[in-house]
């Protein structure tokens, strides 16, 4: 019975300490996916370090030159379209539906009338006639739609608001759950058990953490992705690298918390021996 007892407590130990470190690994992950992702604050941050609104300007002033190639018009009719402010007002409008679970309409209103007024400005100034007034509405309606395309990504910022707010109220519930159960499985490990494993789990779940930031540097090729667009692209692996540097220093913390309490705890064991004796 004695012997029973003692192989359960073995396989207790050998679990709870496994599922803390797990918990600990996965807790770790969820924490950089929120103070990154999930934070509004820092992706716009991360925006004016690496330029987005300017790169999405310049995207969106090239598609609409290529576009107005097959119309015959002049390049003027470009100018003073919009301005790099007007993407940037934009942009952190959806960026805000985002985060709100709101939805936002990007106004192109003033886009059309200045075009409408630019293109008749120049007709009169070239003494030009429409022959082709469908063509034209048509070119107009292109060229707004290339502004609107642009900064919603294509729609697809649109179409994935919910499940964002969804899965960041996921992780913020995963969060709490986890926490709840890495505390109490340390608490039966620490007390009942009789065991102090804490520099044995931060140990453990630093180094899965060490193993996933290769992991992931190896799996992905960080140089050439390209996800719809080129600025965007940027912004994904501006992204990418900062969770993989976040999950390094995490991983470091918990590789020397590990080391340093291992080492506590061996100290304790060695002054109680030399007491006892």
């Amino acid at each position: 019975m004695v012997i029973l007892m003692n192989r359960i407590k073995i396989i207790l130990r050998v679990f709870l300490g496994f599922g803390c470190s797990v918990f600990m690994f996965i807790l770790a992950f969820l924490l950089i996916i929120r103070v990154t992702i999930y934070n509004k604050n820092y992706v716009l941050k991360k925006l004016d370090e690496i330029n987005y609104y300017e790169k999405v300007y310049l995207e969106i002033s090239n598609d609409m030159k290529n576009n107005l190639l097959s119309s015959g018009l002049d390049e003027t009719i470009l100018e003073n379209l919009f301005t790099e402010n007007d993407v940037l007002n934009d942009i952190n409008g959806l960026i805000g539906s985002i985060y709100s679970g709101s939805k936002y309409e990007v106004d192109t209103a003033y886009l059309k009338d200045k075009l409408n007024k630019n293109i008749k400005d120049y007709l009169n100034k070239s003494n030009t006639e429409v022959t082709d007034q469908k063509a034209l509405d048509k070119f107009i309606s292109n060229i707004i739609s290339i502004y609107k395309k642009e900064i919603s990504l294509y729609g697809h910022i649109e179409g994935y608001n919910n499940k964002f707010i969804k899965a960041g109220k996921f992780i913020d519930v995963s969060i709490v759950v986890i926490t709840f159960l890495l505390i109490i499985f340390l608490v039966i490990l620490r007390w009942p058990l009789h065991r102090k494993y804490e520099g044995v789990i931060s140990l453990s779940a630093g180094m899965m953490l060490l193993y996933f930031k290769f992991y992931i540097y190896e799996q992905i090729d960080m140089k050439n992705i390209l996800i719809i667009s080129d600025s965007f692209s940027k912004l994904i692996k501006e992204l990418l690298l900062d969770i993989n540097n976040y999950i390094f220093i995490l991983a470091i913390i918990l590789l020397f918390a590990g080391i340093f309490l291992n080492f506590v705890n061996s100290f304790k064991k060695v002054k109680r021996r030399k007491k006892i004796s």
